[in-house]
């Protein structure tokens, strides 16, 4: 597979690789909204409104402040719920869906906001791709709570294909792997190249065939995304913008439809010929290519826009067009340009500037978005769009139109406050003959609880399976009623080229859930080891959860992490710290962030108990879920002040191959269960 073909593929599977279990228990669920009651022969609407004053949300608003028109008729506004969204909801308490069906039934929940990356490789560049990698993960992380969902979709991914989760370890590995995503190289001059060589001697306008391509990818989603839900959807659209072509129709008809006869020449193999498409078993390439070139010549690009920006407003999707690559000159040097350019291509080259920039604005500002270009801080471009979708209010109101025609009908909201400008969904397609009213919001309240739950034991494996193989350092936290325990290990592919021979330094930083730093702690590798292990005091009062930062320094190299401990949503077992160990009992315990584990180690567990036990049990489970006759020897012990259960397991009979550690504790009438997956490698 070429480097293009892998980076395309890579980058569709983000979405797709984030929908698995995560590896944390889910939080306990919000107290549920009550459900409306449904009036029979009226049809339910559901109204999202952001209005705002001096650019920031108006707080404090009545059922009374609002006008609701429904194809210019009034309507009552029956119901008014004001939504604010608190940034910075750690990943670990965010859990993906187990399945793509089950992130679709989520998404139809109106509170659960659904967010779109699209990456449009076509319109990009190497310093956009390049400058997205931190940003944009950093965007998300600040803006997800444990009920959003996103999904990353390329133009080559169909719609009906995008995943939809809520933790971002995968993508940010991706971006940080494929961060050259926006060089044409990789994949647009490959199928460029292909077409050329089956439409050859006609010409396929390029340019044309990946804005069509785009758009109608884009319309695609568009269309999906309203079908999924009927509250707002965002796509945040990553690009430098169009320049939309102009209409050649004339030209079409001249060129594309009277291609004329074949005459002699080489084809682009090298071959003479006196047909190039000859040979290539594919008879009807030349009828093809030529269709296609007319149709493409031919094409109105800005009614293609309006019809975007059209479909958009009636399924309630907002587009933030962003250029990730910054303040940008005009682009007047090539590799063919010799000498000094001249004017014409001087302005020729600002005119498309201004075009790509102006594509941008009318997607954004005709949606209810707007775009960010002509700045080079992107952290504060995703700023501004997580401040917009932070806060808004949610209408409902009984429309007076009774018929179920499936007809689209026009919604308008204004403000009775003077001076607070209001952005809103613009209407909805009302239910077809027979669907009955409120369709969709019964399909939500009916499919909700259908969602198969993933096994405590497929959780476990899943967890696992996100491990990163790129990362530089492993990670994990663990949260007892007095202290943290923090481990971090150096990944082994980090250890070539003797770089930490001689051990290196760490520090911990650690912050609270409102970012402010409440400990910084160092410590040290030693030489011959690769992790550490530091403990830092909390208050059972303390609720985190918190944001820990880990650099380890050596030798002027520089390893950096970051990862979330929050405290345990149990009452007896908390999160256990992991340790590696040679089989003997008095081989030195080491700390473990990864958890990839020889035959020749010994595994250690510590598990934190949150009370008195009266009843503990051990198991080695395999792939299947079932048993394996291998003992686990559990002791308690206090560790530091706090009773902690150990286990041990020696790893020599096993093979390689993926386990999960069961540990079950009782404490009176109450039982745990806790589970943690491993992987045995050579």
């Amino acid at each position: 597979m070429t480097t293009g073909r892998r980076l395309v593929f890579a980058l569709g599977a983000v979405a797709a690789a984030v929908v698995g279990p995560g590896a944390q228990q889910a939080p306990p669920p919000p107290q549920q909204q009550p459900r409306p009651v449904f009036r029979g022969g009226t049809t339910l609407v559901q109204v999202d409104a952001y209005p705002t004053k001096d650019g920031k949300i108006v707080e404090g608003l009545t059922k009374a402040d609002f006008e609701v028109f429904e194809d210019g008729k009034l309507q009552a506004v029956d119901d008014l719920e004001f939504v604010r969204i608190e940034p910075n909801t750690p990943d670990v308490l965010r859990r993906d869906p187990n399945t793509q069906e089950e992130g679709n039934v989520l998404a139809a929940d109106p509170r659960n906001r659904v967010f779109v990356i699209y990456l449009d490789y076509y319109h990009m560049n190497l310093v956009g791709s390049h400058s997205t990698r931190r940003p944009l993960v950093d965007f998300l992380n600040r803006m997800l709570t444990a009920n959003d969902l996103f999904g990353v979709l390329t133009p080559n991914l169909r719609p009906r294909d995008l995943m939809l989760g809520r933790q971002t370890q995968t993508l940010e590995e991706q971006l940080t792997r494929y961060w050259y995503w926006g060089d044409k190289g990789f994949v647009t001059e490959r199928e460029e190249q292909a077409l050329a060589e089956k439409c050859y001697p006609i010409q396929i306008p390029m340019t044309r065939w990946r804005m069509d391509r785009v758009l109608s990818n884009l319309d695609g989603l568009v269309t999906y995304l309203g079908g999924l839900r009927e509250a707002r959807k965002v796509i945040v659209l990553l690009t430098r913008g169009w320049t939309l072509p102009e209409d050649k129709t004339e030209l079409a008809n001249t060129t594309a439809r009277n291609p004329g006869l074949p005459t002699p020449g080489v084809d682009p193999r090298g071959r003479i010929t006196m047909d190039p498409n000859s040979g290539r078993g594919q008879s009807g390439d030349k009828t093809w290519c030529s269709t296609e070139q007319y149709r493409l010549l031919s094409m109105d690009f800005q009614q293609r826009l309006r019809d975007l920006i059209q479909s958009s407003n009636r399924n309630n999707v907002t587009f933030y067009p962003l250029n990730p690559a910054g303040l940008e000159t005009p682009e007047i040097f090539s590799a063919e340009t010799r000498g000094i350019p001249s004017p014409a291509a001087v302005m020729g080259s600002m005119n498309a500037m201004r075009d790509r920039e102006d594509s941008m604005r009318t997607l954004g500002d005709n949606t209810d978005g707007f775009a960010i270009v002509n700045t080079n801080d992107l952290n504060l471009g995703f700023r501004r769009i997580a401040d917009d979708v932070s806060a808004y209010y949610v209408l409902g109101y009984y429309s007076t139109n009774t018929k179920f025609d499936g007809k689209f009908r026009r919604i308008e909201v204004k403000m009775k406050t003077p001076g607070v400008k209001i952005k809103a969904r613009r209407g909805y397609f009302s239910p077809a003959e027979g669907a009955g009213p409120n369709a969709a919001a019964a399909r939500v309240g009916a499919a909700l609880p259908t969602a198969k739950p993933a096994s405590p034991v497929e959780d476990a494996f899943a967890a696992l399976s996100r491990l990163r193989p790129t990362a530089e350092l492993y990670s994990r936290g663990s949260a007892s009623p007095a202290e943290l325990g923090l481990a971090t290990e150096i990944a082994t592919g980090q250890l070539f080229g003797g770089r930490f021979d001689k051990g290196a330094d760490v520090e911990f930083v650690v912050a609270d859930a409102g970012g402010a730093t409440v400990a910084t702690e160092k410590a040290r590798i030693e030489p011959g080891t690769r992790g550490v292990l530091v403990r830092v005091p909390v208050t059972a009062a303390s609720p985190g959860p918190w944001r820990v930062g880990v650099k380890v320094t050596a030798a002027g190299e520089t390893l950096q992490d970051r990862f979330d401990v929050a405290r345990p949503a149990t009452r007896i077992l908390g999160e256990p710290l992991v340790f590696r160990a040679l089989p003997s009992g008095q081989s030195p315990l080491r700390a473990v962030g990864d958890l990839f584990f020889r035959r020749t180690e010994r595994i250690h567990l510590e598990w934190p108990l949150l009370a008195a036990i009266d009843a503990r049990d051990g198991r080695l489970l395999g792939r299947n879920g079932l048993p394996i006759p291998l003992p686990v020897t559990l002791t308690e012990r206090d560790v530091s002040g706090q009773r902690v259960l150990a286990a041990d397991v020696n790893l020599a009979p096993l093979t390689e191959a993926d386990y999960v550690i069961e540990i079950t504790a009782g404490a009176g009438t109450e039982t745990e269960k806790r589970f943690l997956a491993i992987r045995v490698v050579r």
